[in-house]
Formats: C-alpha cells, sequence, structure tokens
C-alpha cells in the first residue's frame, strides 16, 4: 500500500482495490464522529470505538490494519460494507482533508 497516494487513488470511487484500505483508513482518519455517523452511516458505537482508537488506543494508527486490529470482526465487517457501498458525493464530503 506505500504506493497510494490520497491525492491520486482516494479522488473517486471505486478506489482502486489495491488502494481499498488505504483510502478507507485516509477518510477515517480526518472524519470526526458526527460525520461518520451523519455523512459515512455509522452507527454511533462504531463512530465512538473508531475515535476512541485513534485519540485514546495504545498503538498509533497507521494504516487500516492497526485500526483493525483494535475494533471486532463485526465493526471490521461493517466498515467494509459502508465503505463498499460509498458514493462519490459522500467522498466528495472529505476529500479536501484527505488531500
Amino acid at each position: 500500500m506505500g504506493k497510494c497516494k490520497p491525492n491520486r487513488d482516494c479522488l473517486k470511487i471505486p478506489f482502486p482495490p489495491e488502494c481499498f484500505k488505504f483510502c478507507v483508513e485516509q477518510i477515517l482518519r480526518v472524519a470526526r464522529p458526527k460525520e461518520k455517523i451523519e455523512i459515512l452511516g455509522m452507527d454511533r458505537d462504531l463512530a465512538e470505538a473508531i475515535f476512541r482508537t485513534y485519540n485514546y488506543g495504545r498503538k498509533s494508527i497507521k494504516s487500516f490494519d492497526d485500526l483493525s486490529r483494535s475494533l471486532s470482526h463485526s465493526q471490521n465487517q461493517r466498515l467494509i460494507d459502508i465503505f463498499s457501498n460509498l458514493n462519490q458525493s459522500q467522498l466528495d464530503y472529505f476529500i479536501v482533508r484527505i488531500n
């Protein structure tokens, strides 16, 4: 995933398959809890779990895999489902902040 770039690979839906996790993590990193709920359609528990992981986790999050290890299997599956169904207008909301 070292070859993926936010300003090249994360601007259009669908993300390149090899950059999917990279782009998901880039968006989650910048999205506020309220935006995760209102823009991405996450439930509050998942949005708060992600917030806690980034802000209060024992280890620094540098990749989707780092984040994934801190979430349950069902939370990870919900993330994949949400981002697999992401539309361009949802992504456009975050583009300025991921570049």
